[in-house]
């Protein structure tokens, strides 16, 4: 009889999300060099594609990573089970492949891989909401905020959708101010500082 070895990679939670957020970083910050050089052609606009996959394809998943690790134990709480973090993390990771094609083939499929970014982003937020509300923690003030900043982070990602809609509708709606504002410093700043 032999026997498996157990799957490492997915043993903890911020393996894979950290893992996923160095190889998104080296990627899209390759990709906008090339595309700032004239090298590549986007299919959607330089400005957009870099604060986007910086905020939400390389920042949430190292935040992810950490707060799936860590919100249980300040909230005293129940962790968070493989399943339910590896399917997040393979959402994830679908969602920054196809959101990665769609910059280069098509627009449609760019916006694909943003509202699936943005569905596994709600399942991150659904369960820190969960772990807040059951977890036996007598101060959970920093808990709250950390979540709070996660709220935002959705607002923010719902913003850069609707930019990105409007600009393959041909719409003249200008959100990125908007969007770039919410999600830089209403989300990763203010989830920078609550987390430390």
């Amino acid at each position: 009889m032999t026997q498996t070895k157990p799957n490492y990679f997915l043993s903890q939670p911020h393996q894979p999300f950290f893992i996923l957020g160095v190889v998104n970083a080296i990627i899209m910050m390759l990709l906008f060099a090339l595309s700032y050089k004239g090298i590549l052609t986007l299919q959607t606009d330089i400005a957009n594609f870099h604060v986007y996959s910086l905020v939400f394809i390389v920042f949430t998943n190292v935040f992810t990573g950490f707060l799936f690790t860590t919100f249980p134990r300040f909230c005293q709480a129940e962790v968070i089970s493989k399943k339910y973090y590896s399917n997040v993390f393979y959402y994830s990771l679908l969602g920054s492949v196809i959101f990665l094609l769609g910059a280069f083939i098509s627009h449609m499929i760019l916006l694909a891989g943003m509202a699936i970014l943005f569905f596994a982003q709600i399942f991150i937020v659904l369960k820190l909401q969960e772990i807040y509300l059951n977890g036996k923690a007598a101060d959970k003030k920093d808990a709250f905020w950390i979540l709070t900043a996660h709220y935002f982070g959705l607002l923010g990602h719902i913003l850069f959708i609707e930019l990105e809609l409007n600009r393959y509708l041909g719409l003249d709606v200008n959100l990125l101010s908007l969007a770039v504002n919410i999600s830089f410093y209403m989300y990763l700043i203010f989830l920078a500082f609550s987390v430390a």
